[in-house]
C-alpha cells in the first residue's frame, strides 16, 4: 500500500470502518511512514479536541448577548 492509498482511506481507519485485511496492511505502512503516521495523529488531535468540546459552554448566553 501507497502513501496516496494510505491517505484516501484514513479516515476510515481512525474510525475503525476498515476490513481487518486493509487495517492490518495500513498498520504496516503507517509504522515505516512517518509522513502518514503523522496525517494519523492530526486526525486523532481534531477527534480530541471534538470530545473535549462543550457545546453547551460554547453557545452564547441569549441574555448576555454575542
Amino acid at each position: 500500500m501507497n502513501c496516496e492509498q494510505v491517505r484516501d482511506r484514513l479516515s476510515a481507519y481512525h474510525d475503525g470502518e476498515l476490513e481487518e485485511s486493509v487495517r492490518l496492511e495500513m498498520s504496516a505502512h503507517l509504522e515505516g511512514c512517518p509522513a502518514c503516521e503523522r496525517e494519523l495523529q492530526t486526525y486523532q488531535g481534531m477527534s480530541a479536541l471534538f470530545e473535549a468540546w462543550d457545546p453547551m459552554t460554547s453557545v452564547p448566553d441569549a441574555e448576555r448577548g454575542w
